[in-house]
């Protein structure tokens, strides 16, 4: 059942068709569920967790109407070649219990599932089910949303990944987000990224993760780009405690101003094999790592530093999501120069949307120090 203080993820993903509204989902700017307003806005009314014709909208049948474009229920219509919105009208708290994994989001030109800008809306594996999964060449954004007690034992579709979402060569996008306590038999605890699938992650969070053999964080095996994103406290059991690179050509990490502390066997794990690592880690500078299991290459980035979390680890600082406070002496605060990898001009807000900077730098992490002064 729902343990409220084990929360797996809490997204606030952002996204759109348009220019604009990708950069102001990059940028840190809380946009709107109305800006995919071209596509079909699927409101889900019941936190019942049912397909049948009851009258009512359940996220379940939500998802298949976006998925199939036609009316599932009392659910509009999804729009084909649009992207399409899912919004909740369940009050300020809602919790939905999933009997089984949601269908897999299948949608080429996009799907938002948009938990609301003050509304708390928690989807729950219940330690069972993987919540989410999204197919090939599909789009999925998230934003707003907490995704709990996920769980995967494998299903035979790439392997025994998954945890609380599995991503197979789609493209998911995660922004302001918490990432916690989910679990995978084998590969990608937090989230899996295979297939060659596109993963952004920012502002975001990833914690108490665990993997039964590599990734307890993030398993890569395609595209992955992170900013602004901490890692605290995640597990694997062989190796890639917080983030396994996969060994193969189009397995490629990028991180920027993200923070990585107290993973089991390893913070950044690129695997090789016979002296050769085809899969490439890029460090984008302004990283801080407490171990050395990855070496930078910038002379910004510090590896074998403490970046001095809050003891009190995860826990609500503000907003809607779970976060990693940092103690006024932590070397990742005021860490990155104004205007540089994006303090200030396209990222103005930490995960809470906290303004960044505070003073005349930005704090490496999901987390940006209010300073008194």
């Amino acid at each position: 059942m729902l343990r409220t203080e084990r929360l797996t993820i809490v997204t606030s993903g952002v996204a759109a068709l348009i220019a604009l509204v990708v950069l102001l989902a990059w940028s840190g700017n809380p946009a709107t569920a109305q800006t995919a307003a071209s596509g079909a806005t699927i409101t889900v009314n019941t936190a019942a967790d049912v397909s049948k014709p009851d009258g009512n909208c359940s996220l379940r049948e939500a998802i298949r109407a976006a998925d199939t474009n036609t009316a599932v229920d009392s659910c509009a219509a999804g729009k084909a070649r649009s992207q399409d919105t899912i919004q909740f009208s369940l009050g300020r708290r809602a919790t939905i219990v999933l009997k089984r994994t949601l269908p897999p989001i299948t949608a080429r030109s996009g799907l938002t599932i948009f938990g609301g800008e003050e509304s708390k809306i928690i989807v729950s594996g219940d330690d069972k089910v993987r919540v989410l999964a999204v197919r090939r060449d599909a789009r999925l954004d998230l934003r707003n949303i907490t995704v709990a007690d996920g769980f995967a034992d494998g299903d035979g579709e790439g392997g025994q990944t998954g945890g609380a979402i599995k991503n197979n060569g789609g493209t998911l996008r995660v922004f302001r987000s918490t990432i916690s306590a989910n679990n995978a038999v084998s590969i990608g605890g937090g989230i899996a990224n295979i297939g060659g699938g596109t993963l952004r992650v920012k502002n975001s969070t990833f914690a108490g993760n665990r993997a039964g053999s590599a990734g307890g964080g993030i398993l890569n095996d395609g595209t992955l780009d992170l900013a602004y994103t901490t890692f605290y406290n995640n597990d694997a059991e062989l190796i890639g405690g917080g983030i396994q690179n996969a060994n193969n050509v189009r397995a490629i990490t990028t991180l920027d101003n993200t923070v990585l502390a107290k993973s089991a066997n390893g913070n950044i794990n690129n695997v090789c094999a016979g002296g050769q690592c085809r899969g490439r880690v890029v460090d984008g500078g302004y990283n801080i790592s407490d171990d050395a299991s990855f070496r930078f290459t910038t002379q910004t980035s510090r590896s074998r530093t403490d970046p001095k979390f809050d003891p009190d680890g995860l826990q609500y600082n503000g907003g809607p999501t779970q976060t990693v406070a940092l103690r006024p002496t932590s070397p990742a605060v005021n860490f990155i120069p104004k205007d540089t990898n994006g303090c200030g001009t396209t990222t103005t807000a930490d995960q809470r949307g906290t303004r960044r900077p505070q003073n005349l730098r930005c704090d490496a992490g999901a987390f940006e120090k209010v300073l008194r002064r």
